[in-house]
Parts: structure tokens; C-alpha cells; sequence
């Protein structure tokens, strides 16, 4: 795909934790029941069925259509992927359904795609969040969950959104690169090892399955850069296994207050790990020191670390 072309849809994550979950409740991993399914992806709010975080859920608003074994029989109608795979797809401005993904969605932000439209847009974190986003506590996962204002008209699209393609291409959300494909990581009840595997997501109005190209799994995500995303999602996929083995359903407010700050709100975290001198508890080289006070993925990285131990200590023996 061309620098400038938009192929994004709304990124979605979702927490079930061991019991159903509330389907207009995201995270950027999902532990599905027992098979604790991590998944990164997609959702249309117009659909009967829809993928959240690439977990399909039935009509019914409230439940996840079933729980442990049946994970299979919500992904029956995926085929699964490997990297070296194969599918047809191809976007481009010339395609009659250019930019309809960016409209009538909801998109969900995960922190990696935060850090790096902030910086993209020249913002603080809290500039960003105030001016573009929306944030709510997760009825099922109980975590701050953060959204994407989408434009106030019929169509609801992407305010990053133009007639010729995407105006943040370089920084576009996880989601929107990996589309049309979505990526699964699956670790069964008493299973040490996790199967990798993706899927395609085929929407109705996409034209560009018509399209003659064709890529590899492999392929596709390299050309859209999407490891390191990957990469630093997989981080959070830790914080969420916590919150499932600590049983707790809910946390405290000061508590989601520090998630989201430590998350999503870099700028003002940074400013809070040098008041409070938060690297003391932990035993870091003098260059990472150094790295928290300009870099903001090592400040994500430690954010995320500290979020483990600040949280769920106890667990990990903190």
C-alpha cells in the first residue's frame, strides 16, 4: 500500500477475564475464558456479528457467545493463517470503496498507538487525549479503555480521515495496518507454549479482496511495519494475565487512575516518575535512567513494569 492510503478499521480489545463479557467492553488483549485468546482487531458497530479484537460476538449485547470450548466454534468461520500463507488484497484511491473503512466505527486506541499519533501530531499526551479521544471504564475487564472521537456527522469518520487517504499514515493506529487481517495468540488451560496464527477479516463493502494482489502474512505485516506494534501490545497482554489470576473484578479508582496515566498519558506520567523518583524500587542501569527522561518507549516500558508490580504485586512477588 502507498504512503497516504487509507485501509484502517477500528482497533478493538476486549477483556472476558473467566466468565462472559460485556461486549462494548475493550482492552488491547483478550483472555477469552480458559484459552485465554489475545487478539488484536476489529469490530463494526453496524454488523449482526461482530469481531472484537477478532473474537466474533453474537447479536446479543451483553455475552460473548460462549466460553472455553467453544472458542473453536467462534472462530470456525476464520481460516487460519500462517505467516507464510497466503491472500488477495489490495487498497488504493482508485477503488470505488476507498476510505469507507474510516467511517461508521468505533476505534479503540491501544497505548502504543497513542505514543506514536501524539508524537506524529507534535502533542503532549494530554493534549492529544483531551482534543481527540474519549475514555471509560471497562463494564467486563474494569480497566480505563480509551476511544477515538470520531467526526460528528453521518458518517462518523476518522478525523484523520481526507478525500485522498489518511493525514496520519506514518502513525496510524496498529489496527488500521494489520487490516484486513487480524492477529491471534492462543494459550490453552495448563499450556506453557502459545499458538500465533491470523485471520482475515472480509467485510461486505471491501473491494479490495477483488483486487489481483497477493501477499503473504508475512509479507503484508512488513509492509506495513506493523512489528513493532506487535511488539509493544504483547507488553500489555502481561497486565491483563495478572488482573485474571488476581480474580479482582474491579479495580480501585486511584488504581485505574495510575493505569492510565502510567498507559496512555505519557507526558504526565514522565513528570510524576521524577517527582516521585519511581525508579528507586527498581534496579535499572544508569542509561535507562537516562532513556526515561526523552525516549517514550522506554518510558512505556517502565510504565508498564511498574503498572505490574504497583498493581499486582503480590502475584509476582513484588
Amino acid at each position: 500500500m502507498r504512503p497516504g492510503l487509507s485501509h484502517g478499521v477500528n482497533s478493538r480489545v476486549l477483556n472476558s477475564g473467566s466468565g462472559p463479557a460485556s461486549s462494548v467492553d475493550f482492552m488491547p488483549f483478550q483472555m477469552l475464558s480458559a484459552c485465554q485468546t489475545v487478539c488484536e482487531s476489529v469490530i463494526r458497530p453496524h454488523t449482526s456479528w461482530q469481531i472484537r479484537e477478532n473474537i466474533v460476538l453474537c447479536p446479543d449485547s451483553t455475552n460473548l457467545c460462549g466460553k472455553t470450548a467453544q472458542t473453536s466454534t467462534l472462530m470456525k468461520d476464520f481460516k487460519k493463517l500462517s505467516l507464510d500463507d497466503t491472500f488477495q488484497f489490495s487498497c488504493h484511491s482508485g477503488i470505488l470503496c476507498f476510505n469507507r473503512c474510516c467511517g461508521d466505527l468505533n476505534q479503540f486506541l491501544t497505548p502504543y498507538d497513542i505514543l506514536r499519533l501524539k508524537q506524529g501530531l507534535k502533542l503532549s499526551s494530554g493534549e492529544f487525549l483531551k482534543r481527540h479521544t474519549t475514555h471509560h471504564i471497562g463494564p467486563g475487564s474494569g480497566l480505563p479503555i480509551v476511544t477515538l472521537k470520531m467526526q460528528e456527522h453521518e458518517n462518523l469518520s476518522c478525523p484523520f480521515v481526507s478525500k485522498t487517504g489518511c493525514t496520519v499514515y506514518q502513525d496510524r493506529p496498529g489496527s488500521c495496518r494489520i487490516y484486513p487481517l487480524a492477529r491471534i495468540i492462543q494459550r490453552r488451560k495448563n499450556q506453557h507454549t502459545c499458538e500465533e496464527f491470523h485471520v482475515v477479516i472480509q467485510e461486505a463493502h471491501c473491494l479490495g479482496f477483488e483486487e489481483p494482489k497477493k501477499w503473504t502474512v508475512r509479507e503484508w505485516k512488513k509492509s506495513q511495519a506493523v512489528e513493532p506494534y506487535d511488539e509493544m501490545n504483547d507488553l500489555l497482554m502481561e497486565i491483563i494475565s495478572l488482573k485474571n489470576r488476581s480474580g479482582r473484578k474491579r479495580l480501585e479508582q486511584q488504581e485505574n487512575e495510575l493505569f492510565y496515566l502510567a498507559c496512555y498519558d505519557l507526558d504526565r506520567y514522565r513528570d510524576l516518575v521524577f517527582e516521585k523518583r519511581l525508579w528507586e524500587a527498581y534496579p535499572i542501569e544508569e542509561k535507562v535512567l537516562k532513556d526515561l527522561e526523552d525516549d517514550d518507549v522506554a518510558l512505556m516500558q517502565f510504565g508498564i513494569e511498574w503498572i505490574k508490580g504497583r498493581l499486582f504485586g503480590d502475584i509476582i512477588g513484588i
